[in-house]
């Protein structure tokens, strides 16, 4: 005689989100929905379809609890982020609704998107308007991975991205394009992992790249960080893994850097107006960097030439 041994059906929970036709057709509701759920007893994944830009007050994930085997993602539908574009690999580096999903944040006050721990942002496009973050929540265990991210924050105080510690973030293309900083995380400890974090080149510099609280470890390697006063800030302390990163600043983080570059010599296009922040072919970002991610922000496999490429294209 033989058992079978029947083991709990472990498939997250899947919903759809868009303007047409989906289980939801904003990211409020989905999070409504995330509210009603308490602790989680399995992951959950809010998937958004290119129906059209979903515009909104902040948004605030709130009410539930999620855990390492019990997480919440946000990403794009099958096909239907940037990175499933057509011409993917020629389109410029810079947020537009036109080439997939794509949240964008209004009003002065907030965050576009309040993040909870052990939430994943993957693929997305997020514009933070005129808020002071496009994500934010200052809580443990956050991944944003492979996103674009803008945000015009309205003071020096504001980050395009602000979370807690044990956070992750990889392959980010994260524009600042006010006077605050870029990257700002607690003091537990964060990985910051081949992301471009830049201010347009005709904003004044201000601010640091990345902004660091209190204590912790941070691991900052191979990110191209441009037009800030600071590329980071002394707190905590940086692991000896920190290194290959680039900047138009006398220093950065760890060892062998790409340091004092120009800046509008590295990308396609640095202006507000027409912000392309893929690096040019044969500038000192190229083939320089040191590869510890798989892909970059659009899927393509690292290293994309002879070695890899500092940024998260």
């Amino acid at each position: 005689m033989s058992l079978l041994l029947l083991l709990p059906d472990r498939s997250p929970v899947i919903k759809t989100i868009g303007l047409t036709g989906r289980d939801f057709a904003s990211a409020a509701l989905y999070a409504s929905y995330l509210d009603g759920r308490d602790t989680l007893g399995l992951p959950e994944i809010g998937e958004f379809y290119n129906d059209g830009e979903l515009v909104s007050a902040p948004v605030a994930f709130s009410g539930f609890v999620a855990s390492a085997g019990n997480t919440v993602t946000l990403r794009p539908a099958a096909g239907q982020g940037f990175k499933d574009h057509v011409n993917v690999a020629t389109n410029p580096g810079r947020y537009d609704a036109s080439r997939g999903v794509a949240l964008r944040g209004t009003g002065s006050y907030g965050t576009a998107i309040g993040a909870q721990p052990h939430m994943i942002f993957a693929g997305l496009q997020i514009d933070g308007g005129t808020q002071d973050a496009a994500i934010g929540g200052v809580v443990d265990n956050v991944t944003i991975d492979q996103c674009i991210v803008e945000c015009s924050s309205r003071d020096s105080n504001r980050s395009v991205v602000v979370l807690g510690g044990t956070t992750t973030a990889r392959n980010n293309l994260i524009v600042q394009r006010s006077f605050g900083n870029g990257l700002q995380a607690g003091n537990v400890g964060l990985l910051v992992d081949s992301n471009t974090i830049v201010r347009p080149s005709d904003v004044a510099a201000a601010g640091r790249a990345i902004a660091t609280a209190y204590g912790g470890t941070y691991t900052v390697v191979n990110n191209a960080c441009f037009n800030f006063s600071t590329f980071k800030d002394a707190n905590g302390t940086d692991s000896g893994s920190s290194g290959f990163n680039g900047t138009d600043l006398a220093a950065a983080v760890g060892s062998n850097n790409q340091t004092s570059l120009t800046f509008t010599a590295q990308f396609e296009s640095t202006t507000a107006a027409n912000k392309d922040f893929r690096i040019v072919s044969g500038g000192a970002l190229d083939d320089i960097g040191a590869t510890s991610l798989a892909t970059d922000i659009i899927g393509q496999a690292r290293p994309f030439g002879a070695a890899d490429d500092i940024g998260c294209y």
